[in-house]
């Protein structure tokens, strides 16, 4: 007819195997079980510069990495103590001299000391050693007094928490316990008055 346009053949979408032919779809997965072997091969070979022994799956690796990241914390629990200790048998003056020998800068080895000496007398703090993997976390804890620490015993993904999130996370929790203490003392304020003013009734 007349005046009537021609339409476009209309554009084929969908997965990549509607409409096509079984010889395609054996390709396609050939193509995906060639392209699998080959990462599997550059690990293989990664894990054999790095002298990686362990097994190649995902699972394993997640295992492993929480393993040494707890490690970590106890790294620096133990040298904090084994610190501690060195400093008090130096002879004065020479602690700092020893601990830059040591390959640590001086804040480092007291945020060390620090997490070790509060660790040892704080029982919420040695449990939460025991759950937070990651390190600098680990140190942002060791600041806080313990009725901070009790908020965070209670939270289930304190293990997953990045530093910055257990910050905001202690940063709420002080603020939690001082609107708890500051509650408390106006009740015990308005205890105070009412016994007053019932003690100044009395014969």
């Amino acid at each position: 007819m007349a005046g009537r346009r021609t339409l476009a053949q209309a554009e084929q979408r969908g997965p990549e195997f509607v409409g096509a032919t079984p010889a395609d779809m054996a390709a396609q997965e050939a193509g995906a079980r060639n392209a699998l072997a080959l990462v599997e091969a550059e690990a293989a070979t990664m894990a054999q510069e790095l002298g990686y022994q362990g097994a190649l799956t995902v699972g394993t690796l997640e295992d492993e990495i929480r393993f040494y990241q707890r490690r970590t914390v106890e790294a620096i629990l133990e040298a904090g103590k084994r610190l501690m200790l060195l400093k008090k048998i130096t002879p004065h003056g020479e602690f700092q001299q020893r601990v830059q020998m040591l390959g640590f800068s001086y804040p480092t080895a007291a945020r060390f000391m620090q997490a070790a000496a509060k660790t040892s007398k704080s029982l919420k703090l040695r449990d939460l050693s025991d759950q937070v993997k990651n390190a600098s976390a680990f140190l942002e804890l060791v600041t806080h007094d313990d009725d901070v620490l009790e908020n965070l015993q209670e939270m289930d993904d304190i293990d997953r928490l990045s530093a910055s999130q257990l910050r905001e996370r202690l940063r709420q929790a002080e603020q939690d316990v001082k609107f708890a203490a500051e509650k408390r003392a106006k009740a015990e304020e308005r205890a105070d008055k009412a016994e007053k003013k019932l003690a100044g009734k009395r014969p």
